[in-house]
């Protein structure tokens, strides 16, 4: 058995005000499966000379490529990525898109930059480079919302709406231009991915862990997992463990936590 391996690492320098991670990995032959995060990566997989954004995704999904693919890839902060493409969260949820289909002549540039790097390090700082020099900055509303949602998960549309100072149609409307989907799978993926941060860190039972995330009971947590993450809690926690990036952060960034 050939384990994928996986590292990443803070990003620091200008880029870090739009991107939460950068990061290599190896593909073994133990399939992973990705949580959704809200997040939008920037993937250059060199085999296959592509550079692919990477949307924002509402149900847990595997990486699909063969044993000893080797990848580079850059994560921005959540609901960040789409605007800062120049494109939208509506555009690109779901979906993993040559980087010349959203950024034109930019993309283009960019991928023959990354192509002729040579090597992980210098791959990865041509891609934090074409981030740095971005037009752009997160939108203040992306804060308060993941804020409000990761204090409490539970709320509703309307309260939500009303603790960031828009109508419920506005949220609606700003969240999927931001994430690619609305509050309220928002503040599912973000509940779930915070139950998956405390099984990281925590041996409390999943029933405490539930109470403490805003489910019903542990029986609402296992439909949760199930329906976005594709795997029960029982099953998620003999594979999360051990997962943890090494610096208190796992794979998903220091927000969000890995399922493997």
């Amino acid at each position: 058995m050939v384990s994928s391996v996986y590292r990443q690492a803070a990003v620091r320098g200008p880029a870090a005000a739009l991107l939460r991670r950068r990061y290599t990995f190896v593909v073994g032959d133990d399939q992973r499966t990705l949580v959704p995060d809200g997040c939008v990566d920037l993937v250059w997989i060199p085999s296959f000379g592509r550079l692919v954004v990477c949307g924002a995704e509402a149900r847990g999904w595997r990486i699909d490529l063969p044993i000893g693919t080797r990848a580079v890839g850059v994560r921005f902060h959540p609901g960040v990525g789409p605007a800062a493409l120049g494109s939208s969260g509506r555009e690109l949820a779901e979906r993993r898109v040559p980087i010349d289909e959203v950024c034109g002549r930019r993309g283009a540039r960019l991928t023959q930059q990354v192509l002729e790097a040579g090597d992980p390090a210098a791959e990865l700082e041509v891609l934090e480079r074409f981030v740095a020099g971005l037009d752009a900055e997160a939108e203040p509303l992306v804060g308060a919302v993941l804020g409000r949602l990761l204090r409490r998960a539970d709320r509703s549309v309307p309260e939500l709406a009303d603790a960031v100072g828009l109508s419920s149609r506005q949220l609606q409307r700003r969240t999927v231009e931001a994430f690619g989907y609305g509050p309220v799978v928002l503040a599912r993926i973000v509940r779930l991915q915070r139950f998956l941060h405390l099984l990281v860190h925590s041996d409390r039972p999943l029933v405490e862990l539930a109470a403490r995330c805003g489910y019903a009971d542990q029986s609402h947590l296992v439909r949760e997992c199930r329906a976005i993450a594709g795997v029960t809690p029982t099953r998620v926690r003999p594979e999360v463990a051990g997962l943890d990036g090494g610096d208190g952060v796992s794979p998903l960034g220091d927000l969000f936590a890995p399922l493997a």
